[in-house]
């Protein structure tokens, strides 16, 4: 950070992502801090007010209408994530939710870049292109 700007010197950190998952490609980490920031702004409209059933409905609209536009169903060009799931249940306690704390686990799953695309062909004359049933 250089006066409240992000510089990125690389786009891909320089590990092996199956020894340390959580330091692959920076499109992953822009996603999720898009989200995350994307996510609490919406819920500052819920912040300090009573924590009534109808109030916790409506964050989670708020969170599923905002994932919904990620997913973009009905528009499938503007697609930016692959699906998502939120679960407002298991993480939340009838003490929990006296004690004035709202759990809510999101899970996203991101779409994957096209870093590699390979062509498997066979060319040739006694190349055989139809699949006889068994």
């Amino acid at each position: 950070m250089h006066q409240g700007v992000a510089i990125v010197q690389s786009g891909k950190t320089s590990v092996d992502p199956l020894v340390f998952p959580n330091l692959q490609n920076i499109n992953r980490r822009r996603m999720a801090d898009f989200i995350q920031d994307s996510v609490s702004v919406r819920m500052t409209a819920f912040n300090k007010k009573a924590n009534t059933r109808e109030r916790r409905a409506a964050i989670l609209g708020e969170i599923d209408a905002f994932m919904s536009s990620l997913l973009s169903d009905n528009n499938p060009s503007s697609q930016r994530i692959d699906s998502y799931l939120i679960d407002a249940i298991s993480p939340n306690t009838p003490e929990s939710l006296a004690a004035g704390l709202f759990r809510i686990k999101i899970k996203v799953r991101t779409l994957s870049s096209l870093d590699v695309i390979v062509l498997d062909m066979e060319i040739g004359e006694n190349v055989v292109t139809l699949v006889e049933a068994a």
